[in-house]
């Protein structure tokens, strides 16, 4: 059981806190002393629904309009801290600036007369996203999609005001159930949201992490800077674990975690869930999220709601192909008319214009698109059918559209008189010799004509070298660019395993502390210590094995005082030499037992 007012682990046998004096009812439970007082002089505090790192969080009442709202309180531990106050009222300016039906808004914010401060934000009653993945587990794909989806609406709304959230988890997502399996969703906590471009003074240090190593960014693990796109990969990793029950990385090691959100790519959907198959188009979108680079990424929420969008209609979630060289279906149209056309003309039922086929120019860059080279395939078909038909019906129609040049050849060579004379017969022959020598004079003059595949070796061969070298210069950049992404991988991992050390070592120095207070008897300022170090590193085995020994400790005192009290000198005795074999030089101890073994009445400790 922890105190209501400053968080500090309380005993069983406790009757106050030893921290801020706040008094335990008789029945064991503890007394919040904001609990029935009105702040602002018109918010009333009923009960408190919630804990959180920087304050707690109550459910009110506005004592004119009888309307529920939610206060969160700043810790009063924190009252003295101006960086944590700072970081209160950016949380409250973050609220105030940003209004979306799936954000949550701001009503007020203050400061008590004692100096506490608050702010007032909306009721939202329901669970937590959290909540509903631990009892149902994996969530159906089209619920799961419409609730990212609704998250990335008002996330986008916080983005357009260059906010990043930089702490999306299923904890800060409440849901309200409007009807039997839909929910309208709502985000919360921004307590860490950063402003793009703040130029005020930095509330952390340069290269601190802040959020939850689940649903990191690789960017932000590293400690880099942070924009929208590291907010998307949470929604991506947020997606994946409503999919799948987990999210991609899980474990106690925070460290190893954060090192696979940074290197590792997250394993398929296919290979997480065996036997459950998810639609291709989503399996994209949620892979595409996670992209390790957020070049790859989405580049906003509205591309992602988009997609989601279009997934849940049922089309497909792929953004349209660019067009090619600027061109758009008005020349795939004009291309498809200009086809018609001939075989209108062709068929005999379309216009003369003059005795030449029209030549039809087609971008060869259009013609590559499927959609083009299957309407071009139909029409050839098309035409074909035609003029075998015309063919068969009239050869008029193919004298017609014979090409002009043809006709003139035919003229001067294949036409004959009908009627030749012995004279003009002499001429033609003498006439077709003379031809002939000219032409086989001229062929010998010209130069023999190289091959297709002699000029493409030409023009494509360096002079002077060798075709395998033409062939090295690829192999040497590739060879090249793996050296570099080996070299940089090594780079990488030699710092994480610098940084890691360096963790290690700052824990260590934290325990060994921690156990020098513990040994001098100072049992509460050793607790502080660990329980920070379990926080950070929960599941920790030193950590937690010297957090129990203290919890043991601390039970063992208090339990021989209270036999001391009542005069049970050897239970108390046996209490007190316990804590001596961990705390030597603890007074408290060593006076009980000289007190029980002298037989001196008990006294107030």
């Amino acid at each position: 059981m922890k105190c209501p007012r400053c968080d500090r682990q309380l005993c069983e046998h406790d009757r106050f806190c030893g921290r801020c004096g706040l008094a335990r009812s008789t029945d064991g439970k503890p007394i919040d002393p904001l609990i029935g007082l009105t702040i602002g002089n018109r918010y009333r505090i009923e009960k408190r629904i919630g804990v959180g790192g920087m304050g707690t969080v109550y459910l009110g009442t506005h004592t004119r309009l009888g309307q529920s709202v939610a206060i969160k309180v700043l810790h009063e531990r924190y009252a003295g801290d101006d960086k944590l106050i700072q970081r209160f009222e950016k949380e409250a300016l973050t609220y105030g600036q940003v209004c979306h039906p799936n954000l949550v808004s701001l009503h007020d914010f203050g400061r008590t007369e004692t100096g506490t401060f608050y702010m007032v934000l909306e009721y939202c009653p329901g669970v937590s996203l959290a909540k509903l993945v631990r009892e149902q587990g994996r969530i159906q794909p089209n619920l799961a999609s419409d609730l990212i989806l609704q998250i990335a609406q008002g996330l986008g709304q916080a983005h357009d005001q260059g906010i990043v959230h930089r702490d999306l988890k299923p904890e800060n997502v409440i849901l309200t159930e409007i009807r039997p399996g839909r929910y309208h969703v709502r985000l919360l906590d921004f307590g860490i949201a950063k402003h793009i471009d703040d130029d005020g003074p930095r509330l952390t240090q340069a290269g601190m992490v802040f959020g939850t190593p689940e649903y990191m960014a690789p960017e932000q693990a590293r400690g880099k800077t942070v924009d929208a796109r590291s907010d998307i990969y949470a929604l991506g990793t947020m997606l994946y674990e409503l999919l799948v029950g987990d999210p991609p990385f899980i474990g106690s090691d925070k460290l190893r975690i954060m090192h696979q959100q940074a290197h590792d790519a997250p394993p398929k959907l296919k290979n997480a869930i065996p036997g459950v198959s998810i639609d291709k188009e989503l399996d994209g979108i949620v892979m595409k999220a996670l992209e390790k680079k957020p070049d790859r990424r989405f580049k906003s929420t509205n591309e992602l709601v988009e997609a989601l969008d279009c997934y849940l209609r049922g089309g497909k979630a792929t953004a349209p192909a660019p067009t090619v060289s600027g061109h758009t279906s008005a020349d795939h149209r004009a291309n498809i008319s200009k086809l018609h056309s001939i075989v209108m003309r062709v068929s005999g039922h379309g216009p003369k214009h003059d005795h030449t086929m029209t030549t039809m120019k087609l971008n060869l860059t259009t013609l590559k698109r499927p959609s083009v080279l299957a309407g071009l395939g139909v029409a050839a078909l098309g035409l074909f059918a035609v003029l075998s038909f015309a063919l068969q019906d009239s050869s008029e129609i193919v004298e017609e559209t014979r090409p002009a040049s043809a006709k003139r050849r035919a003229h001067n060579q294949d036409v004959r008189p009908a009627n030749p004379s012995p004279e003009g017969s002499a001429k033609r022959k003498a006439l077709a010799k003379k031809r002939h020598e000219t032409t086989r004079d001229s062929q010998h003059l010209q130069p023999k004509k190289r091959s297709s595949k002699a000029s493409d070796s030409v023009v494509h061969q360096p002079i002077g070298k060798p075709a395998q070298a033409t062939q090295s210069e690829p192999d040497d950049s590739e060879r090249l660019a793996a050296k570099e992404r080996k070299a940089r991988a090594k780079r990488e991992k030699r710092e994480l395993e610098l940084a890691k050390k360096r963790a290690i070592k700052r824990l260590n120095t934290s325990l060994n502390k921690a156990k020098g207070m513990l040994k001098d008897g100072r049992f509460e300022a050793a607790a502080v210590i660990v329980e920070k170090l379990h926080k950070i590193h929960r599941g920790t085995e030193s950590v937690q094995r010297l957090r129990n020994q203290i919890i043991g400790m601390r039970r063992a005192l208090q339990k021989g005082q209270l036999a001391y009290r009542s005069g049970r000198c050897a239970q108390a005795v046996k209490s007190m030499k316990r804590v001596l074999a961990v705390s030597p030089k603890l007074n408290q101890a060593t006076d009980v037992i000289q007190n029980c073994q002298y037989a001196s009445p008990p006294t107030q400790l």
